[in-house]
């Protein structure tokens, strides 16, 4: 899907990281039935949010943070109609040249839903560790040298 515009803010008092919750609220809470209390958490705070816009409407969001001098992304959301239209790759895309760009990092971690493994992998990311349940959902962490 062409023409969608991204905005990366650190803090959480914009409409950027707004709509990253609204995204998020529908995505994880209302589909995948994670609380959220656990949804909304401390890492918000120490994040730089990523929001996809197509036109005036937001389509994809993502959160980008250090901890223990490593960069993990999480959050990552599409929108149930934006799905199967090359909006979760281009989110991943911009996420590499934004972590290595602007923040420098070598590689990045996750910890990704067991159902898109596939997806992950063909960005080159690749498994470590076992398989844990993280809110009633299958996970398993992931890694990518950029």
């Amino acid at each position: 899907m062409e023409g969608i515009n991204f905005k990366t803010v650190f803090n959480v008092d914009n409409k950027v990281f707004f709509d990253a919750l609204i995204i998020r609220k529908e995505v994880f809470v209302d589909e995948q039935n994670v609380d959220i209390s656990v949804e909304i958490d401390d890492y918000d705070d120490k994040a730089y949010h990523v929001v996809g816009y197509l036109l005036n409407e937001t389509v994809c969001c993502a959160r980008v943070f250090n901890k223990g001098n490593r960069w993990f992304w999480g959050r990552i959301a599409v929108l149930k109609k934006f799905r199967n239209k090359k909006v979760g790759s281009k989110l991943v895309e911009f996420l590499k040249e934004y972590s290595k760009k602007e923040l420098y990092a070598s590689e990045v971690y996750i910890q990704a839903q067991t159902h898109a493994l596939d997806f992950y992998k063909k960005f080159g990311f690749e498994e470590f560790g076992e398989e844990y349940m993280e809110d009633g959902i299958r996970h398993i962490d992931m890694k990518m040298c950029l």
